[in-house]
């Protein structure tokens, strides 16, 4: 039997993937908990975190979540002066990418690991 999704969480829920996500499982019925850095103005559902400084207060929204979809992190379509018009990172960039998703991840598994369920 298929699993039947009733709840999920989606970080980087403020970016293309992460947005089109959220409207495609809402659509299906599906509870999801928005989870960004930047909320936008007109949500009053999205879970604001700040991977960087260890912060996400409201993590218990978690609680019950049926799937994590983890998208957060610097954005890899950006750059910087010459080198980001010609398709090329810098060591700064790469290192701002790499550092966003690991402290992503770590935030996001310490706090699933606090939840009772």
């Amino acid at each position: 039997t298929p699993l039947k999704l009733r709840k999920i969480a989606i970080t980087g829920a403020s970016g293309l993937l992460g947005n089109e996500l959220s409207v495609f499982f809402k659509e299906k019925g599906v509870n999801v908990v928005q989870i960004s850095q930047s909320i936008p103005e007109d949500s009053t559902s999205t879970l604001r975190w700040l991977p960087s400084e260890g912060l996400f207060n409201e993590f218990s929204a978690l609680e019950g979540v049926d799937a994590v979809i983890h998208l957060a992190g610097e954005n890899v379509a950006s750059g910087e002066g010459l080198l980001a018009i010609l398709g090329r990172w810098t060591n700064a960039k790469k290192d701002r990418i790499v550092s966003s998703r690991l402290d992503s991840t770590k935030l996001l598994v310490e706090s699933i690991s606090k939840l009772k369920k």
